[in-house]
């Protein structure tokens, strides 16, 4: 089936996520990606006129951010967003619809997404982006982000950050930063406080993801 051949050659589904319990349940694990598709995905960035600014600012949203976002895919289909993706990038979509990365996913965290309503999203955070701190959206049965930058530095700021409650001075309980080839996944609850600490390049690179909703209906 062509769609595994495309997963095997992007997803390393040897890879074993490891779980963790605290500050919430979630899955993590590093070179899910390949170094060399991350390199080549970094060489053939999409063209920005396909991505949507989205800004969401106020103290009457639950939650407030600044990004850009692409879906690429609705339903589980790949749509046509996508065929005007760079090869590399219209292969990765491929290879996160394919059955046998469900499989993997599913396995790996316990929580069966092989039939769910899946969609899927290219997001930038260029400097100076965000998102505060909320638990995510309970509808979905798994939130799955696989990060893309080739190189990430510390001072980049842009980790994504787990805590315990929900408190403005409030210190993450873990900090996970965005290496390339990395993989996290968790199910939301209303304990599952998180948010996307603020990018600080200078403008020198743009956090990039691919973030994969599995919807409960």
């Amino acid at each position: 089936m062509p769609a595994c051949g495309l997963m095997r050659d992007m997803i390393d589904t040897e890879i074993t996520l490891e779980r963790f319990e605290t500050p919430f349940l979630h899955h993590l694990g590093d070179g899910v990606i390949p170094a060399a598709d991350i390199a080549e995905l970094n060489a053939t960035v999409p063209d920005r006129s396909l991505y949507r600014r989205e800004i969401k600012s106020g103290s009457q949203h639950r939650k407030e951010y600044r990004m850009w976002r692409c879906e690429v895919a609705a339903e589980g289909t790949r749509n046509a967003t996508a065929d005007k993706l760079p090869a590399a990038w219209s292969k990765l979509v491929d290879s996160v619809l394919a059955a046998d990365f469900r499989g993997w996913l599913s396995s790996n965290t316990g929580v069966d997404v092989t039939s769910s309503r899946m969609t899927v999203g290219l997001y930038v955070l260029e400097d100076g982006d965000f998102t505060t701190t909320d638990y995510g959206k309970t509808e979905k049965l798994l939130t799955s982000a696989l990060y893309l930058n080739e190189s990430w530095r510390p001072e980049y700021g842009g980790n994504y950050q787990l805590f315990t409650h929900k408190s403005p001075d409030l210190a993450p309980a873990k900090e996970i930063a965005p290496v390339g080839g990395r993989c996290t996944a968790m199910t939301p609850t209303e304990t599952s406080w998180h948010r996307i600490q603020t990018v600080t390049t200078g403008g020198a690179v743009d956090r990039m993801m691919m973030m994969l909703e599995f919807w409960r209906s």
